[in-house]
């Protein structure tokens, strides 16, 4: 069933989602990428690439089949896992008691995020932490426990993907081989 008209403009916009090249015509990206591999550099890339174009058809042949309710699951899920996501400064902070607007703790989250990317160390270290302490220091005044704030925000929103990976990583590696 294809996607209603008023819900092909919120696909559209939404963030998260695929490019569109993937649902409406996958070869173009194909093309683009084979015509770079023309560069004499980029040539070992080819077959590569082959196989990509080959891949992202059959995924858009798959994806077509799709209903547009499977998508609004798809966007629902992923925009709730990403408030949710964001949403573990606030409970951190009402763990310690703090009295103060959380929709807008959940912003200075955000932001935080988005600043972190930025970061050139991984994961934003350091500058983090450092963020974590200014943009909360009207919600938690005392820097002992500011510290200890931003070390259990960092266990809860940084380390357990570090840990998942370390354990995904090497059994991946082991599937698929080192190219």
């Amino acid at each position: 069933m294809p996607l209603p008209k008023h819900l092909h403009l919120i696909w559209h916009l939404n963030a998260n989602r695929p490019p569109p090249l993937l649902l409406h015509r996958p070869q173009s990206l194909g093309w683009v990428l084979k015509a770079c591999c023309k560069i004499s550099v980029l040539r070992r890339f080819l077959p590569k690439v082959e196989k990509f174009s080959v891949d992202m058809t059959l995924a858009s042949e798959e994806a077509r089949q799709e209903g547009w309710r499977f998508w609004l699951l798809l966007m629902g899920y992923t925009s709730l896992a990403w408030l949710a996501r964001f949403a573990i400064v606030v409970a951190i902070l009402l763990a310690f008691q703090c009295h103060g607007n959380m929709l807008l703790a959940w912003c200075r989250q955000w932001v935080m995020w988005m600043i972190s990317i930025l970061s050139p160390t991984p994961g934003g270290s350091g500058v983090a932490e450092l963020m974590f302490r200014l943009y909360y220091s009207d919600y938690l005044p005392e820097a002992s426990v500011a510290i200890l704030a931003a070390m259990l925000w960092r266990a809860v929103f940084y380390y357990p993907f570090l840990v998942m990976g370390t354990l995904v990583l090497p059994k991946w590696i082991g599937r698929n081989g080192t190219r």
